[in-house]
């Protein structure tokens, strides 16, 4: 069952190219904003 999901998933990454780019890309800016907020809240709270 999971393999199939697998399979799937690659075969759509594979077929829309420019899409999956867009989504793997908007996913990173959000992961890396996230982390990024984080870390500037932990600074502040040891700050004070």
């Amino acid at each position: 069952m999971f393999r199939n999901y697998i399979l799937t998933a690659v075969r759509n990454l594979l077929k829309y190219k420019f899409y999956s780019a867009i989504n793997i890309i908007g996913l990173g800016i959000g992961i890396a904003s996230v982390i990024l907020i984080m870390l500037f809240i932990l600074k502040i709270e040891f700050i004070v």
